[in-house]
Formats: C-alpha cells, sequence, structure tokens
C-alpha cells in the first residue's frame, strides 16, 4: 500500500517530469531554473528541491533554497490524518 501511495504521489507531482527537465543543468542549478520548471509544471519550487535532493541530484543543503512550507498547497484528500493539524 505504501509503495502505491509513492507512485501515485510521484505522478501527481510530476517528479519524472521535473527528473528530466532539470537532469542537464543538476551541475549548476539555478534559483530560476527551478523556478521555470515549477511554472511549466505547476508544482512548488520546494517539491521539486526535495525531489531532487532525495534522488541526490542535488545535495540536501540546496533544499533550503525554497524552504516554504508546501502542505498548504497539498489537496486535504490527499494529506493523511497526522499532517492535518499542521495545515490547520
Amino acid at each position: 500500500m505504501e509503495e502505491e501511495a509513492n507512485e501515485m504521489a510521484a505522478e501527481k507531482l510530476k517528479h519524472t517530469q521535473i527528473v528530466n527537465y532539470l537532469k542537464p543543468y543538476a551541475h549548476y542549478l539555478s534559483n530560476n531554473r527551478v523556478e521555470e520548471c515549477a511554472v511549466e509544471y505547476k508544482v512548488h519550487p520546494s517539491i521539486i528541491i526535495g525531489k531532487l535532493a532525495h534522488d541526490k541530484l542535488i545535495s540536501f543543503s540546496s533544499q533550503g533554497l525554497f524552504n516554504d512550507n508546501v502542505l498548504q498547497y497539498i489537496l486535504l484528500q490527499y494529506v493523511i490524518s497526522i499532517t492535518r493539524k499542521f495545515i490547520n
């Protein structure tokens, strides 16, 4: 069930498209490039930075570039009950 949830999240958050778009620039990833990708795929820049760091395409220290709370952007139907208390 967890694997299925991960796959659904990856699809909804456009992980494959994001990685394909930014992989050529991973050696020097500018804020502008991340923002372009965010606009292109309608995904918050924090999601993009988190995905790239998770895949070790950028360092985790780069995660501070877009340090926003993205929970407010996630539809409640996709949020587990433990997390809901942080949204409201």
